[in-house]
């Protein structure tokens, strides 16, 4: 039962911060943060600091990559759930290894599905397989 407050407790903790750090991010004060605004202020150093102090290390990506990452429900803009849901997700311990193993099996995919778009080309003739790059778009 102890553990289980403790938990709790810092649970409660790191949402505030998410919360505060969107708030400090969020400009205009309109609730959701534009492509501008989040670029102009993943720049800020404190931004950065706050994102290390949350376990994110934010300096080895564009702006763009992380806006993407960001925008869960790709409608040009970050609301609150999606800037905490995307934190929760970038926050936890994945490995060098376990990143590479996506990476490789991503290309995995990615080649089989190729392989099979060129099968349904010689097949049917009509249809046109889109280029290797585009296939996870």
């Amino acid at each position: 039962l102890h553990q289980r407050a403790g938990q709790y407790l810092r649970r409660r903790r790191w949402v505030k911060e998410v919360v505060k750090l969107f708030a400090k991010m969020d400009i205009s004060a309109e609730g959701d943060l534009s492509y501008e605004e989040f670029a102009a202020e993943i720049q800020d150093e404190r931004v950065q600091e706050c994102f290390r102090h949350l376990g994110i290390n934010v300096e080895n990506h564009t702006a763009d990559e992380l806006f993407e990452l960001f925008d869960v429900d790709e409608d040009g803009k970050i609301d609150p759930h999606s800037f905490e849901q995307a934190i929760r997700q970038f926050h936890g311990a994945a490995r060098s290894i376990d990143v590479y193993k996506l990476r490789r099996d991503t290309q995995k995919i990615s080649k089989q599905l190729y392989a099979l778009s060129h099968a349904l080309a010689d097949q049917h003739g009509h249809y046109e397989p889109p280029p290797h790059n585009d296939l996870l778009e």
